[in-house]
């Protein structure tokens, strides 16, 4: 899923407005759409994508504990190992990391993520914010060397190995993701991510079929998974079939699922489609007028 800041996300504010990605032939490059959009994977705010790529922050998102160090070690412990004179600090910090990530402020939230991880290396759950934080905010290479630096700590975890492929692809290193997705794929195959992830590095390698089916195996493990789905719209629009990937986010905005990412994107297809007064439309329920009167131009630039 495209990552967002501020309201409004990808294909129709980095896509149409004054965009390189529309061609003065009035071309779509749906590659690049991808490769600008997909590269972060996954949307903090949709709830239903995190919902289970996030089960190891659920998990530490205790009250902070005495336990020592030493007793997490290189454990899997779900406990905090924080100093009493520290919960404070720690309950104020995790509150300020999540309040800072929902607002797409990830400079902040990583700031706060890296203040937790120091005051307790051993919290798998900072140890997540603060490497998908790096990758939101730009820096998943940075992102790749702290998984790489704690991964021996947390043996038999794979949630770490999951945020290191999303790195890896964020940062262009496709082949030590595809090798690390392929680990994945074997050692953990009932975890809808990997399989997502697998189609991601599909889409990239323009083997679009395949994708889809890797994406249709992680909604079988995953159903109404929107960071999933979305994917999925994008890659059969990139196979060329613009009709599919319509009715899919049509069903999609119409639900209990709508998101102002989903709608945009559809904006993007039925411009593509020749509908532009739906376009319109859902371009307004997002955007700022002043933005939907510039995106007008690039509406109809797509129909010449």
């Amino acid at each position: 899923m495209f990552s967002v800041r501020g309201l409004v996300c990808a294909t129709m504010c980095a896509a149409l407005v004054g965009c390189s990605i529309v061609d003065q032939n009035g071309r779509v490059d749906f590659k690049k759409v991808w490769d600008e959009g997909v590269a972060s994977f996954d949307e903090p705010l949709s709830a239903l994508s995190k919902a289970d790529d996030g089960e190891d922050k659920k998990e530490v998102r205790k009250q902070p504990t005495t336990a020592s160090a030493g007793s997490v070690g290189r454990s899997v412990s779900v406990e905090r190992a924080v100093e009493p004179e520290n919960a404070a600090i720690w309950k104020a910090l995790i509150e300020s990391a999540e309040a800072a990530e929902r607002n797409f402020d990830y400079e902040l939230a990583t700031m706060h993520y890296s203040r937790l991880v120091e005051l307790n290396p051993n919290d798998i759950g900072s140890v997540l914010g603060l490497a998908s934080n790096l990758r939101y905010s730009g820096k998943p290479k940075e992102a790749i060397l702290l998984l790489k630096s704690v991964m021996p700590t947390f043996p038999g975890r794979p949630k770490l190995s999951i945020e290191l492929s999303k790195a890896q692809i964020a940062a262009g290193l496709l082949i030590e993701a595809e090798r690390n997705v392929d680990s994945l794929l074997k050692e953990v195959p009932g975890e809808w991510e990997p399989h997502a992830l697998k189609g991601v590095l599909l889409d990239h390698a323009e083997k679009y079929r395949a994708a889809q089916v890797a994406y249709g195996r992680a909604l079988s493990l995953s159903p109404n998974n929107i960071a999933v789905l979305n994917n999925m719209s994008l890659s059969l629009a990139q196979e060329g079939q613009l009709g599919a990937a319509i009715r899919l986010l049509e069903d999609l905005v119409r639900s209990e699922y709508s998101t102002a990412q989903l709608r945009q994107n559809l904006a993007l297809f039925y411009a593509l489609n020749g509908d532009l007064q739906s376009a319109g439309e859902l371009a307004q329920q997002d955007l700022p007028p002043e933005v939907v009167k510039e995106n007008w131009s690039s509406f109809h630039l797509l129909q010449e």
